[in-house]
């Protein structure tokens, strides 16, 4: 699944130390986005934003909300998620607290994420639901001839 929010982006720059002002919607903004005078740039904001998106696939609300924006970045900047176990598995648990880390120096880097194990079982259970379902639906279409050539 790729996921994109291309109406408030920008251009990656690595030369660039900072963004001029501060794209995107605000419960997946990056806690550091709210701190002036520090470098905002790089795979780190897109690291916490994907964070969010998994917290919220996973428990159907945003981990971090206030009744205001000034509550939410506080939120952001100064709170942890709950992590209910009837939502959360151990496994993304310790994922999306890696993700979800308050500083971008300390943040899983994306290769590190395709590594994790959360995401390491969770393709390979896809493919094998992908596989299973592959296979049903052939033997369902032999069923299905076979019926129809029986007089």
């Amino acid at each position: 699944m790729l996921i994109g929010d291309f109406g408030l982006s920008e251009r990656f720059d690595p030369s660039c130390n900072a963004i001029e002002a501060r794209p995107g919607t605000l419960h997946y903004s990056a806690p550091e986005t709210f701190i002036g005078g520090v470098m905002v740039n790089g795979p780190e904001l897109d690291v916490w934003s994907a964070g969010v998106v998994l917290y919220v696939m996973m428990r159907g609300r945003y981990p971090f909300w206030g009744k205001s924006d000034r509550e939410t970045m506080t939120a952001i900047s100064m709170h942890e998620p709950e992590w209910p176990s009837k939502h959360f598995p151990p496994d993304a648990v310790d994922l999306l607290k890696r993700m979800l880390r308050k500083s971008p120096y300390q943040r899983i880097s994306i290769a590190a994420i395709k590594r994790h194990p959360f995401v390491r079982d969770e393709i390979a259970a896809q493919t094998k639901a992908i596989a299973a379902s592959s296979a049903l639906e052939r033997k369902r279409q032999q069923m299905l001839r076979q019926m129809l050539l029986v007089p």
